[in-house]
């Protein structure tokens, strides 16, 4: 799941720079994830740079969020179908 995880953030990163219209870009959000190297890029983007970055996590915690629910109503139907199963017998 990690590298699912992975995909899901590099798309959210891709978009994000691609909407910066060239103000940002992949290598200056892979500094971003550095403290040390973070003090080097231009201190008037890092508000924008940090909302393309949670969005990338925001859309890693909704696709989580999404799996948890389809597995709980599998689950739930399992769980089900097996009651129904031993009660009918």
């Amino acid at each position: 799941m990690s590298s699912i995880y992975g995909v899901i953030l590099n798309i959210a990163l891709m978009r994000g720079v691609r909407e910066s219209h060239g103000s940002i870009t992949m290598a200056m959000m892979n500094k971003l994830s550095n403290a040390a190297d973070a003090k080097y890029l231009p201190q008037h983007l890092i508000p924008e740079m940090r909302q393309i970055f949670f969005q990338g996590i925001h859309s890693i915690m909704l696709t989580a969020m999404i799996l948890i629910i389809l597995v709980i109503i599998i689950l739930l139907y399992l769980f089900r179908r097996e009651y129904l199963n031993r009660k009918a017998s």
